[in-house]
């Protein structure tokens, strides 16, 4: 099927004098599902550049008549169709794979959706629209700015939601349905506008789910990311225990697995502040088992359709359950040890290598941002993902650490940082030298198999503590 596929991607859809009819650029798009199937959502996107492209030199982007036509018109190809499906589809890989839009001006035309139209695709429309917004956001420099028109979209998605019909927002219902039916295509879709609707509601807010320059903010967000998540999850299980082997659900293991990170981050977080504070703890347990029972249907899928990124990102995930525990119960004897921290080193951390930041460790002491080569010296690291030109997920091996010599300093024996704080090193040692950057892109351009949405993720992470180092560099001048 691979053989197959990527000899017509060679020799149909990369081929640019085969671009001059519609049933040309759909094949383009076609392109772009298989790599969304085949869990490589940075083909897909470039796939989906080419689409916008090759619409744009045909004229559809004007809405108005074009020479382009189909060249059977049995195809019942519709050029209006088309270029919103591409708009929509292009946002919607440059939103998960956190690269920037190339149709940031333009607009999913409304009048394509009728009230007579099943809800889906009236959900599908504004979808696209709130999500060239959310890109848009993620490209201020001012936070006031950013966090204005956050709000701004927040409303607006609580009122795309509220056009639906009260049915259409009712958990998928696939008892007694055959799995080729209509009528479970009809209820896949649903649940697959659902996690949409609810990632898009995570990727809005997950910036301030950690930043603390906005109290009130970042609890609301918190809960908007916790419930979204929520959501998403138990829609993964519906469909993986309906359909295990259906490809059409790649793009809700991406959305499920952002959902659990997500989910259990939020909870590792409510570990590092006062017991008044964690509003989620009575929903701690059935939290980690809807994670871990969505993590269960995941393995099988990826061992079907030979899925690396998805099993790298389950994998990650995994480890992510674990920090969750270890910094529960860090917290639960916090009291009977109060001031004797004594966090082993090499254990229960995750570490992104960020270009122009450093590292991003997540442990069971909360999150905390250190140099890059201080994050790396030493630490035997295993099981990461690459991410081509940004850095690479890791986890620490727990590996024990020699003993801390009588002369050696507390800050050398010990990688804890505070619970929500960040490292308190020169914030020039957050900054990587460029052939540094230029080196790391060469060696993992290559790599493309394993990226997809844990990178927007962690860059959600990093923008949130973008205010942290701020304020850090303030201090110490």
């Amino acid at each position: 099927m691979a053989d197959l596929a990527e000899s017509a991607i060679k020799t149909v859809t990369t081929n640019e004098s085969l671009l001059g009819s519609l049933e040309g650029i759909g094949n383009i798009v076609l392109e772009a599902i298989y790599h969304m199937d085949c869990g490589d959502l940075r083909r897909a996107w470039i796939a989906m550049r080419r689409a916008v492209m090759a619409a744009q030199l045909a004229g559809l982007h004007r809405r108005a008549p074009h020479q382009l036509r189909g060249l059977d018109d049995q195809n019942d190809l519709d050029s209006e169709i088309m270029w919103n499906s591409i708009i929509y589809m292009e946002r919607i890989t440059s939103l998960l794979s956190g690269l920037p839009t190339s149709t940031g001006s333009a607009n999913i035309a409304l009048q394509e959706v009728t009230n007579d139209a099943v809800p889906g695709q009236r959900l599908h429309v504004l979808i696209g629209n709130a999500a060239g917004r959310v890109l848009e956001r993620n490209q201020i420099d001012s936070s006031q700015q950013a966090l204005e028109l956050t709000e701004d979209i927040d409303r607006a998605l609580i009122k795309l939601a509220g056009q639906m019909p009260t049915a259409f927002w009712r958990p998928p219902e696939f008892a007694g349905l055959a799995r080729d039916s209509l009528e479970a295509f009809n209820e896949t879709r649903r649940a697959l506008s659902h996690s949409s609707y609810y990632t898009l509601v995570i990727q809005l807010h997950m910036p301030y789910m950690l930043c603390p320059s906005h109290a009130s903010q970042r609890t609301y967000s918190k809960i908007a990311c916790v419930n979204a998540s929520r959501e998403v999850l138990s829609r993964e299980i519906a469909l993986q225990t309906f359909n295990p082997i259906s490809s059409c659900c790649r793009m809700n293991d991406f959305m499920a697995l952002i959902a659990g990170m997500t989910l259990m981050l939020a909870h590792a977080l409510s570990h590092c502040g006062h017991a008044t504070e964690y509003l989620l703890v009575h929903q701690r347990l059935s939290d980690r088992a809807l994670v871990e029972r969505a993590l269960e249907c995941m393995p099988f899928v990826s061992e079907l359709q030979e899925d690396m990124l998805v099993v790298r990102c389950v994998a990650l995930l995994r480890d992510l359950l674990i920090i969750e525990q270890e910094a529960a119960r860090e917290h639960g004897e916090s009291s009977s040890h109060q001031g004797s921290q004594t966090y082993e080193t090499g254990r229960d951390l995750l570490i992104m290598r960020a270009p122009f930041l450093g590292g991003i460790k997540i442990s069971k002491g909360g999150v905390a941002a250190v140099a890059s080569l201080r994050a790396e010296e030493g630490r035997d690291l295993s099981g990461g993902v690459s991410i081509g030109g940004i850095g690479s997920l890791r986890v620490n091996s727990p590996i024990p650490e020699p003993p801390v010599l009588s002369g050696q300093s507390s800050g050398e024996a010990s990688v804890h940082e505070g619970m929500t704080g960040v490292s308190q090193a020169c914030p020039n040692e957050f900054f990587m030298q460029q052939d540094q950057v230029v080196s790391e892109v060469a060696a993992n351009f290559d790599d493309w198999s394993v990226l997809g949405m844990d990178i927007a993720f962690f860059e959600n992470v990093i923008r949130g503590n973008e205010g942290i180092l701020s304020r850090t560099a303030g201090t110490e001048r």
